[in-house]
């Protein structure tokens, strides 16, 4: 069990090297629409479907890389759910392969 119990906290925990990882990959929507992002990619933290985390941080390993123009000018204008919509965007989906390719990348690099 104490195996378990760790694998859940570190995967709620702020990882900086997580999101340095994010902020090396380009924009999801400007991909999508094969556009060029205009400076690097910041890393947009998301909820959970159905949840807020009042007073706590979502964590890292559910970051999504977005130019400034789509993180801050339009995602957190319009909500995060009308922003899916718009682009088609599944988050759960694409945070669930983000994370499978970084530990890939881990694994490959040890």
């Amino acid at each position: 069990m104490g195996h378990i119990r760790t694998i859940t906290k570190a995967r709620t925990r702020r990882d900086k090297g997580y999101i340095s990882f994010i902020r090396q990959l380009p924009c999801i929507v400007c991909l999508t629409l094969d556009e060029t992002a205009i400076g690097p990619s910041e890393a947009h933290h998301q909820n959970p479907k159905g949840h807020s985390i009042m007073g706590g941080k979502v964590s890292s390993f559910r970051c999504l890389p977005l130019c400034h123009h789509h993180h801050i000018e339009e995602l957190h204008r319009i909500g995060s759910d009308s922003f899916a919509a718009r682009y088609s965007l599944d988050y759960e989906w694409i945070i669930e392969n983000l994370n499978r390719i970084k530990e890939e990348l881990d694994e490959n690099n040890s």
